[in-house]
């Protein structure tokens, strides 16, 4: 079934052309009608509908009354907002001036509702603890039934994208948005990326690696909040990043390997960078500390314990997605159910 977009109605030529592109710029397809006889059919469904003065002033006598109507102007005009009030328009948006205003509303009503998607940030303890591999297992395990954003926090690491099979998959990686600007339209973004058994995935690239622009991940993640269900940001707890992702998001794992030196790192690490609720997953090796011991070092309940054993990140590493070792993937499915609700952290 096709997105519904949003409509135009203008019959100024001139006027048309500022307004397409303005809808280019926020990344849109829009419909257009020259007058609001062509415009009836998809007055309704249209999430946003952006109207001239001149056709305005007939909307009253033809058009049913809607929420979503913008009406647009080249000049200041003294009716503007007295026509506005009478067809119940939201907004008189004069341009140029309004340009960059009406830019982001039309990316809005070009996204439709939006899915007010919860965000999760995954980190290891230490370097090496697998979180990688944890993180594309949890987005496996929840695109299953939701629409799942998985992003790369590391910019120079191997690539999101080869732990989940996707590496020779065409889309764009974290390169491509270097000079992303401004608001990031959610249905855009999902087109541009490789998407790996219903997992979309922002990676690092093996070649052209740049810097993460914090800016940039930060829209990258509001434009993940408005068009997923789930959005998991899969970040080095040395990262410079992992302070903003944590304030985005609505819960934290930490993987802890339950050796010695991981979890004196941890104790560290949760007291001095991580916040308080975030949940500790324990990495449970058959040869290492027990899950009592792990939780008295770090004075913390253990959220959950993942069975590990060394294939998964030496398969990951190749290529091989996690899913298809079933005790791993039962553990993440749980482990998703019980960490993954959008007052967990409020709580």
């Amino acid at each position: 079934m096709a997105v519904p977009r949003p409509l135009i109605i203008t019959s100024d030529s001139v006027l048309m052309d500022d307004l397409l592109r303005l809808a280019a710029a926020a990344g849109v397809e829009v419909q257009v009608a020259h007058d609001l006889e062509s415009a009836r059919r998809s007055w309704r469904q249209a999430p946003l509908v952006v109207v001239d003065m001149v056709n305005a002033r007939g909307v009253a006598g033809v058009l049913s009354r809607r929420e979503g109507v913008l009406l647009v102007s080249c000049e200041a005009d003294p009716d503007a907002w007295r026509l506005a009030v009478s067809i119940g328009a939201e907004h008189v948006a004069c341009l140029p001036d309004a340009e960059r205003w009406l830019i982001g509303r039309l990316a809005e009503g070009g996204e439709g509702p939006s899915r007010e998607g919860r965000v999760m940030t995954v980190t290891g303890a230490v370097g090496g603890a697998g979180a990688s591999t944890l993180a594309a297992a949890l987005a496996l395990a929840a695109a299953r039934h939701e629409r799942v954003l998985l992003i790369d926090g590391d910019s120079g690491g191997g690539g999101l994208d080869l732990v989940l099979g996707a590496e020779q998959q065409q889309g764009a990686r974290w390169p491509d948005l270097s000079q992303a600007q401004g608001r990031i339209n959610a249905g855009s973004l999902a087109s541009a990326l490789p998407c790996s058994d219903g997992v979309f995935v922002l990676s690092a690239a093996r070649d052209g690696q740049v810097d993460i622009d914090p800016a940039v991940l930060q829209a990258v993640i509001e434009s993940g909040v408005r068009g997923f269900d789930m959005v998991i940001v899969d970040v080095p707890v040395r990262s410079h990043h992992l302070s903003a992702v944590l304030a985005m998001s609505a819960s934290c794992l930490v993987l802890v390997p339950n050796h010695t030196r991981a979890v004196v790192a941890a104790r560290h690490m949760l007291t001095s960078i991580i916040d308080p609720w975030a949940d500790v997953v324990l990495r449970a090796d058959p040869r290492g500390l027990s899950e009592t011991v792990v939780a008295g070092a770090l004075q913390r309940p253990i959220a959950a314990s993942i069975p590990w054993h060394r294939a998964l990140s030496s398969r990951a590493d190749d290529g091989e997605s996690p899913r298809g070792h079933d005790a791993f993937t039962r553990s993440c499915e749980n482990l998703l159910r019980l960490v993954a609700s959008p007052v967990r952290r409020a709580a």
